[in-house]
């Protein structure tokens, strides 16, 4: 019986003694799990942050871009409406010395020109 005892004594120390280092090892895990836990959520907002500072970059890029853009399409647009004044006027122009332009001016000019042109010569 004694030995009996003795067995049973030594295999519940033993069991107290495996209890206690699973027990060790679950908190040892519970620890790394928190760790992986906290870097997993550090690299997760680290990648938030860049994904929305590059978000942030592109549309500032976008900005600029439509910007650029319309800006040409506005100064093309002065340029035409330039060059539409410009040949409106020029074609009024013409009207209005055909209209006023007398056989009298024609010959005055003529003689005009050919003074100037002897007087270089």
């Amino acid at each position: 019986i004694e030995l009996a005892l003795r067995e049973a004594k030594e295999a519940r120390e033993e069991a107290e003694e495996r209890a206690k280092e699973y027990a060790a090892k679950l908190k040892n895990a519970e620890v790394e799990l928190k760790d992986m836990l906290y870097q997993a959520e550090r690299e997760r907002d680290e990648q938030m942050r860049r994904i929305r500072e590059e978000t942030e970059k592109m549309v500032q890029r976008i900005r600029e871009q439509a910007e650029a853009a319309a800006n040409l399409e506005v100064k093309k647009a002065r340029m035409e409406l330039q060059k539409e004044a410009a040949e409106l006027a020029v074609s009024m122009a013409e009207g209005l010395i055909k209209e006023n332009f007398t056989d009298e001016d024609q010959k005055r000019l003529l003689s005009e020109y050919t003074t100037k042109i002897k007087g270089v010569h």
